[in-house]
């Protein structure tokens, strides 16, 4: 059978061998595409090795960002970063309670019927019926930051609708003992552990009365106005008539 040989024309070159390209140690260099994945492979090998996640194939999505270290304030006030929990502050324990009730009137019996005798009541007109009640832990310097603030806070309506403070409407106080105000849900009962002891109580209940008439005495506007201060009996059952003005009711915890 004849051997075919390739046709050459006579204007063609024969096509000449391209020589290899050889790197510096005399192997063959590879091509840039094969550059880059070795590189790549080796990041890879490298991250593994130290515990970190690999870097991303070419080509494929992103994956989700990830969140920043959360940063916590150290003891000394600087901030540290780190995944630890935030650090939680202790909560502050609440001394004392109180609810302010804007008032019309109100009239409270401080002493029942009793021997054939007529009940005892004390009452006021505008104003502004404080409920009081401390806790354990409450002491004698907590009684005039108190005072100060139910006194100050603008809570009472003038003639003008604005809200002002007691001391500038001016109006009356009548500040009843509620030892209630220190109950704990438990199941279905209430539970008083917190509140004071009566002994310790019934002192800290009369400093608050007796600043309080000290401040109202010492205001220009409530001498003028002739506002009263009037209190129940700590420790005892009373009977308590409102007329309200809203319902207008506040809690202050100290």
């Amino acid at each position: 059978m004849p051997t075919l040989l390739p046709r050459v024309y006579a204007n063609e070159q024969p096509e000449e061998p391209r020589p290899e390209r050889r790197g510096a140690a005399g192997g063959s260099r590879p091509s840039p595409c094969g550059r880059a994945q070795a590189s790549l492979t080796r990041k890879r090998n490298g991250a593994a090795a130290a515990g970190a996640p690999p870097p991303p194939s070419p080509g494929a999505s992103p994956g989700p960002r990830a969140a920043p270290a959360l940063t916590r304030r150290s003891a000394a006030g600087r901030l540290s970063l780190g995944n630890a929990e935030p650090e939680m502050a202790a909560a502050r324990p609440v001394l004392a309670r109180a609810v302010l009730q804007q008032c019309l009137a109100a009239r409270l019996q401080v002493r029942p019927p009793e021997n054939g005798s007529e009940a005892e009541w004390v009452e006021i007109q505008r104003g502004l019926v404080i409920y009081i009640c401390f806790f354990k832990g409450a002491d004698q310097d907590l009684v005039p930051k108190i005072v100060n603030t139910l006194l100050n806070v603008k809570l009472s309506e003038n003639e003008s609708g604005e809200y002002v403070s007691l001391l500038d409407l001016p109006g009356n106080v009548l500040i009843i003992p509620q030892a209630t105000l220190g109950g704990k849900l438990k199941g279905r009962k209430m539970q008083y552990h917190a509140n004071i002891e009566k002994e310790k109580g019934l002192e800290l209940y009369s400093q608050f009365v007796t600043l309080c008439e000290k401040e109202l005495a010492a205001n220009a506007k409530c001498m003028e106005a002739g506002v009263l201060v009037k209190y129940g009996t700590y420790g005892n059952r009373q009977v308590l008539k409102l007329d309200t003005n809203g319902p207008y009711t506040h809690l202050v915890e100290f």
